[in-house]
C-alpha cells in the first residue's frame, strides 16, 4: 500500500474506529462528531483547506494517549496530535494550527472578559495551563505565525458541540473528506 494511503488509513481508523465511540469530556457529542462538526464549519465558511483539516483534527492527540485529567482527556493533547500529523506528512500549517488551538482557548480566556466556555471546557482549562494572563505570553502569541489559524481553529471548536452523527455518517464525512486529506499529505 502506497504512502498516503497508509496515512488515509490511520486517519480513518482513528476518526471513524476510534473517536466515534468516545465521550466528549462531558459535551453531547463523540470526539468524531466534534471535529467532523468544527470543518463542517470552517468548510462553510470558504476557510483554506489546510484549516479545515486542521478543525478536522485538533483534537485527535485525545485517541494517542491515556486520560490523564481525571476523565476530561489529555492534557496536551494538541502537541501530540500536531504530532502525529507531522509524522505522517501533514502539512506544516495544519499541523500548526493543531499544535495551537488550546493557546487560542487559553488566549481568549485571558484577555477577553466575555469570553465564554463551556463547563467540560472550563475544567480542561485547568490541565492546560488556565488563562493567558501574562501580557508578554499574550503578546508572544499574538505574533506566532500560527495565531490567526489557531484562533480560527478554536472558533470552529466552539461551535461544533452540538451534532451527533451516527458511526456510518462519521465514516461517510470521513471519506468525503479523504481527498482533501491526500491532496495535502506531502510526499
Amino acid at each position: 500500500m502506497s504512502f498516503p494511503n497508509s496515512v488515509l488509513r490511520i486517519l480513518r481508523r482513528l476518526l471513524v474506529s476510534e473517536a466515534a465511540g468516545s465521550d466528549y469530556i462531558g459535551e453531547p457529542v463523540c470526539k468524531a462528531s466534534h471535529m467532523i462538526q468544527a470543518a463542517r464549519n470552517a468548510h462553510a465558511k470558504r476557510e483554506s483547506e489546510e484549516l479545515v483539516l486542521a478543525c478536522l483534527f485538533h483534537d485527535i492527540g485525545h485517541l494517542l494517549a491515556p486520560d490523564d485529567t481525571d476523565g476530561h482527556g489529555v492534557a496536551n493533547h494538541a502537541a501530540l496530535g500536531a504530532g502525529l500529523l507531522h509524522g505522517i506528512g501533514i502539512s506544516d500549517r495544519t499541523c500548526d494550527a493543531v499544535k495551537h488551538h488550546v493557546n487560542a482557548k487559553r488566549y481568549l480566556v485571558g484577555s477577553d472578559p466575555f469570553y465564554e466556555l463551556t463547563p467540560a471546557s472550563r475544567i480542561t482549562l485547568g490541565f492546560q495551563g488556565g488563562p493567558m494572563t501574562c501580557a508578554q505570553e499574550r503578546y508572544m502569541f499574538r505574533e506566532h505565525p500560527a495565531f490567526e489559524d489557531a484562533m480560527a481553529v478554536r472558533e470552529f471548536d466552539d461551535t461544533a458541540k452540538t451534532d451527533m452523527l451516527s458511526g456510518s455518517d462519521v465514516g461517510k464525512a470521513f471519506d468525503e473528506f479523504a481527498p482533501m486529506i491526500l491532496k495535502h499529505v506531502q510526499k
